[in-house]
């Protein structure tokens, strides 16, 4: 099975069964692709933190035989949301008079 890295951020997580989530994430080099993340809804995954929504993360792919999805063999963090939060200004607080 072969392996290759890329860089990414994941755009959507979905569950799947008792401990798989599938995800869609944006790689530099790959575009959009479709990763299945083997075991990381159990209590003792390391990976679960990097499949959080618009996590940006580099992450180590093997693509399956029969099938265009990917599984990550590992992930390292890399700035979490910095770029979605980025210049974003708070809501207004409304304060009773």
């Amino acid at each position: 099975m072969p392996t290759y890295s890329d860089e990414g951020i994941v755009l959507r997580r979905i569950d799947y069964g008792e401990a798989d989530r599938i995800l869609t994430v944006l790689t530099l080099e790959h575009g959009k692709i479709g990763v299945i993340a083997r075991g990381v809804r159990k209590s003792q995954s390391r990976l679960a933190s990097r499949t959080d929504l618009f996590t940006r993360s580099r992450m180590q792919l093997a693509r399956g035989a029969a099938s265009s999805m990917c599984s990550p063999r590992r992930r390292r963090s890399r700035q979490p949301r910095c770029a979605v939060t980025h210049g974003v200004q708070p809501a207004p607080r409304c304060v009773p008079s």
